[in-house]
């Protein structure tokens, strides 16, 4: 039958069996892997179990982590780290091939990791090398029972990368981010501390805003060395000075004020989060229109 159909056409037919091919094997191939993050899928069932149990995902009793933990064959350790992938990689990425002690449950929107004592010698630097290719947020190291929290400070920070608030590349450690971490915890507080202590330039155009924040921000972190901080901001040193006498005039006598200083590189700091989450939509859980709220800009009666 072959040699009565024109060349071309044979040659397309052939080329669709082997595209067909090479997907049967791609497929075998990740499921292969899959298979191989643990012996038996009532093990690989009762891990994710666990893990959802000691992240308080799951109602569950000392007795009944204790008996999940047996049935698991995961010993309880003294310290946990959580890990959470971005779902965005999911049908492009093969599953990971992970250490056999760490917990995984990877079939959820949210896929998610919990690491037994991360301080071991060179355990973050396996896990790294083994999400090679993925965006992961690495959550505090804590004591097993406080697993919750390191999972939900971890879930936070991957929500702060998402929206471009923290920069993604590989995996990214909540402990680079402590202060992104606090003040993305409770915005009402954060933005209260912005209008407290920055309320004259809450006042100002946006553009010159921005460039007295950003150029006093880095002012305060250089130790308050002008040519520093020109240096870091690629402008002249003179430009720095300027702008700082213009802060001076707005914010008075907190400037040279030890104590205040360092309010003031929380309010910074947290004045230039609320506006990259403005600028990116960034929303609540559960909220299904952006925000209006985090802008800072003072509200004038429309009458």
């Amino acid at each position: 039958m072959l040699t009565e159909m024109p060349s071309d056409m044979v040659a397309l037919l052939a080329e669709v069996i082997f595209t067909y091919a090479d997907a049967i094997e791609a497929a075998v191939a990740v499921g292969y892997s899959e298979a191989e993050l643990y012996p038996g899928s009532e093990v690989q069932i009762q891990r994710s179990q666990l893990l959802r149990a000691l992240v308080g995902e799951s109602a569950s009793s000392p007795e009944d982590i204790c008996s999940l933990s047996r049935s698991a064959q995961w010993r309880l350790p003294r310290t946990v780290c959580a890990i959470v992938l971005s779902n965005r990689e999911l049908t492009v990425r093969r599953t990971p091939k992970l250490p056999p002690d760490v917990l995984a449950d990877l079939d959820r929107p949210d896929p998610c990791l919990l690491m037994p004592d991360p301080g071991g010698p060179k355990r973050l630097d396996r896990m790294a090398r083994a999400l090679d290719g993925w965006t992961a947020v690495l959550g505090p190291t804590v004591a097993l029972p406080e697993a919750a929290n390191s999972m939900r400070w971890a879930r936070t920070i991957l929500t702060a990368e998402s929206y471009g608030i923290v920069a993604g590349d590989g995996l990214v450690r909540c402990s680079d981010h402590w202060a992104t971490l606090m003040l993305v915890q409770d915005i009402d507080l954060a933005r209260t501390v912005v209008k407290e202590r920055l309320a004259p330039l809450l006042e100002l155009r946006d553009d010159m805003r921005n460039k007295l924040v950003e150029t006093l921000l880095v002012w305060l972190q250089a130790g308050q060395n002008a040519c520093t901080a020109a240096t870091q901001l690629c402008v002249h040193s003179q430009t720095v000075r300027y702008r700082l006498r213009q802060l001076d005039d707005l914010l008075g006598p907190q400037l040279q004020d030890p104590n205040a200083q360092k309010e003031l590189i929380i309010a910074l700091s947290a004045y230039q989060l609320l506006e990259n989450m403005n600028n990116q939509g960034m929303q609540r859980d559960g909220e299904t229109e952006p925000r209006t709220t985090t802008s800072l800009s003072p509200q004038r009666n429309a009458c």
